[in-house]
């Protein structure tokens, strides 16, 4: 055992774990053993009161040795304000914390970009979402995200992170073998296997109001940014966008409608001069700013984010392609999809051909009343025909191209899509996307831009959009 460790823990059993004689302990002195070798006459009583003195003058290490025993035998890591990967951003704030119980295995914070995502956990599914999408193409470029572990926006990020196995680190306001909410429960085991729980608070130590607020410093502090992505005005999340502020740190914020309360808090971030975000790009942009250029170009991010999608999809595809029935149906999460794969797998035992759906229909009606218009927008990078194939099948052939695209999309782009192809080569504006499919503008964003990064269309300008 390092005496440093035990002296850390000794620390924090004395009073308060943010205690404001642990903040002043750690800037008089240079290590935890010096503080524990302090004799009472060696605390500026300028600094420290009579009580926190007193406090300080109690050498027994019995609770600490307890504590250590614990985390050892439950493989729980403990890293101190003096450890050499105690996140150098944290070091900085005015309240850093002594110590940190780490569940997992701590992302190196010394050299990765890494971003706080935190919002409400009444959000509105589109905006959890796009939380998703922009903490899972930060995480394929590089990014570390943190967030909190409760319902809502923090479990959005963590999924966005998982799916594409990225590093994400929970925030905890308790132990970290400690489960607080439902949503705790079925992410910490998931994260741990590429990142990390970690907490201020011993383990076994249950969640209790005041933690919250506490440890919204080391949610804005830990890493280099913080996101908001929908909070009301007297939110947590504001005040982790506060201590933020108050810390130096940039802050990012995703503009909402004027009538919806929790979108109240980001709008007023906006006004104060916060970033504004909508896609993930928003933020790897500044960040090249930050890190002054030491990131990639955002075409290569952008082009990372293609590729790794691209490979994620082919994967799946085979996957699915290779599997039983029972398989398939595991692997799809939406009752209403199983049932088509079912539907689907029936037809063919019985030597049917399966009726494809009224989207497919309509797209293979197109190429047979207009291949050659058809054929510019079919998906780019899809195997091209070669010469000396006849004309027929190479209209079939491409109506199978469009129709396993659109068997790649989710409901709302297929009906995006399937317009998009049939506008004959001209444009169309969201406007009329909206019109026409009777979806809400904001729905009909989210998943033009999510199309628009998997390279299947394109923005023209003017809010009008493009099959590729």
């Amino acid at each position: 055992m390092e005496d440093s460790v035990l002296f850390a823990l000794w620390l924090i059993t004395k009073g308060k774990v943010a205690s404001d004689a642990n903040r002043k302990a750690l800037r008089v002195f240079a290590s935890f053993e010096k503080i524990y070798n302090a004799r009472p006459e060696d605390f500026p009583p300028e600094i420290f009161s009579e009580r926190e003195i007193l406090r300080l003058s109690d050498k027994d290490l019995s609770e600490a040795k307890e504590i250590y025993k614990y985390c050892k035998e439950n493989e729980i890591e403990i890293v101190h304000y003096f450890s050499n990967n105690y996140p150098p951003t944290l070091r900085d704030i005015d309240n850093p914390p002594a110590v940190l119980f780490v569940k997992g295995k701590l992302p190196n914070f010394f050299t990765e970009p890494s971003l706080t995502v935190v919002g409400s956990r009444n959000c509105d599914s589109i905006y959890g979402r796009m939380a998703s999408k922009i903490c899972g193409e930060l995480s394929i470029g590089g990014f570390i995200i943190v967030s909190g572990i409760a319902s809502g926006v923090d479990s959005y990020a963590h999924k966005g992170v998982v799916l594409v196995d990225g590093k994400s680190v929970a925030v905890l306001p308790c132990g970290v073998d400690v489960d607080y909410s439902f949503a705790s429960k079925k992410m910490t085991s998931v994260i741990v296997k590429n990142g990390a729980l970690i907490s201020e608070y011993p383990p076994k130590t249950i969640a209790k109001k005041h933690h919250f607020r506490q440890r919204n410093r080391i949610l804005s502090g830990i890493t280099n940014a913080t996101l908001v992505v929908c909070a009301g005005r007297q939110s947590g999340s504001m005040i982790t966008a506060n201590c933020a502020a108050e810390q130096g740190k940039a802050i990012f914020a995703m503009p909402g409608p004027l009538s919806v309360t929790n979108s109240e808090g980001t709008n007023e971030l906006l006004k104060r001069g916060a970033y504004i975000c909508t896609n993930s790009v928003d933020i790897f942009n500044e960040y090249r700013n930050f890190f002054d250029g030491k990131l990639p170009t955002v075409e290569e991010f952008r082009a990372k984010i293609r590729k790794e999608k691209q490979l994620r999809k082919a994967q799946k595809n085979f996957i699915f392609k290779n599997s039983s029935v029972e398989e398939k149906n595991k692997l799809t999460d939406d009752d209403s999809n199983k049932n088509k794969i079912k539907n689907i797998n029936s037809q063919t035992k019985e030597g049917k051909k399966p009726k494809p759906s009224s989207i497919q229909a309509s797209i293979q009606e197109t190429v047979k009343t207009n291949p050659a218009k058809t054929n510019s927008n079919v998906k780019k990078g899809l195997p091209k025909k070669t010469s000396n194939q006849a004309e027929s099948s190479g209209e079939k052939d491409r109506a199978v191209e469009q129709s396993e695209v659109l068997d790649s999309l989710k409901e709302k782009q297929k009906e995006i899509y399937s317009l998009l192809i049939q506008s004959n080569d001209d444009s169309v504006s969201a406007d009329r996307i909206c019109s026409e499919l009777g979806l809400g503008f904001s729905e009909i964003i989210v998943e033009l831009q999510e199309m628009a990064l998997d390279g299947l269309i394109e923005e023209q300008g003017g809010g009008y959009w493009k099959a590729k």
